[in-house]
């Protein structure tokens, strides 16, 4: 029996999803109240987790799998619990809409509800209807 590994298919065109809607989970996790988004866009079949450098609130990614890069938002979850402990906090949201890092503080602000019209051409447009602020701290800045 042969295992091949074919390589993931192309992202759609741009504007259309992979019959996925796009979910944000932003998370204050661990005694120094981490801030953490993992992600899940439509336009991918992957799920990022999106961590912040603790002393500038620098975004951080690596585009390494089984770090911050994962099959599943299931499987980064599980992964940021195992790194950080319990969550103290946990908000979804279907879109990031900013971040703000003034220390000692970092937020994020979740699009957490959105209504879709349709425009001709069968293209959509997104009206934010409900936003949320989401933070945490950056430990090394205290």
């Amino acid at each position: 029996l042969e295992l091949s590994i074919l390589p993931p298919p192309p992202p759609p065109p741009p504007g259309r999803s992979m019959g996925r809607n796009t979910q944000v989970w932003a998370i204050v996790a661990g005694r120094k109240s981490h801030l953490i988004l993992v992600v899940s866009l439509g336009c991918r079949q992957d799920t990022q987790v999106i961590f912040f450098d603790p002393s500038s609130g620098a975004v951080v990614y690596t585009w390494t799998p089984g770090v911050d890069q994962f099959p599943s938002a299931d499987d980064a979850m599980t992964a940021v619990k195992a790194r950080y402990g319990a969550f103290s906090e946990c908000k979804q949201g279907c879109a990031i809409l900013g971040v703000v890092a003034v220390a000692p503080i970092i937020r994020v602000l979740l699009a957490t509800e959105v209504r879709r019209d349709a425009l001709p051409g069968g293209h959509d447009v997104c009206v934010v209807t409900q936003t949320e602020w989401v933070g945490g701290e950056l430990p090394s800045s205290a």
